[in-house]
């Protein structure tokens, strides 16, 4: 729909009617990418020849020629014992099997994202408690009568202010 509505406003004189872009684009798509249908190639490239115009497209380089190089230093880090347990037994749970042997777009796409939360902080594929010896359960004491009659909040609900000096004359 947002598609249409930008080409829409572009080229009102070819794409008038939403129903006729969603037949055109829309569902063969929507199959392909959900694994229904194979890739039709000749739909995806009436897209980009109609889309191709509309898209601007340029790299730092080519409009900036003083800019340094681009230089990339790739550094391997170990997993940690609790990412490798994680990992490995989110592949080899039967959900995780049964989504990679369906081939559904979607559902490897979100495989992938488990895995790179599991890489990126463990903690954010499993969160786990708090163990530490600052975390604590709330104290309880116990008292006599008599501190708990001085500790009684009725006393202190009626304060006499001249006895303290603060009463001040009209």
């Amino acid at each position: 729909m947002e598609l249409w509505s930008l080409m829409h406003f572009l080229m009102p004189h070819i794409f008038q009617y939403h129903q006729e872009f969603k037949d055109w684009f829309s569902n063969p798509i929507s199959g392909m990418v959900e694994g229904q249908e194979k890739v039709n190639k000749e739909v995806v490239d009436l897209l980009h020849n109609v889309l191709r115009p509309f898209i601007l497209r340029r790299l730092k380089r080519d409009v900036e020629k003083q800019l340094p190089s681009k230089h990339e230093h790739v550094i391997y880090c170990r997993l940690s014992r609790r990412q490798r347990n994680l990992g490995e037994d989110f592949i080899a749970s039967s959900e995780t099997q049964d989504t990679l042997a369906s081939s559904n777009f979607f559902g490897m796409i979100s495989v992938i994202m488990q895995l790179r939360k599991v890489c990126n902080h463990p903690d954010l594929f499993e969160s786990r408690p708090i163990i530490s010896s600052f975390d604590m359960n709330g104290i309880e004491t116990q008292y006599c009568s008599s501190v708990c009659s001085v500790l009684d909040l009725h006393q202190f609900s009626k304060v006499d202010l001249c006895g303290l000096g603060f009463v001040f004359d009209k």
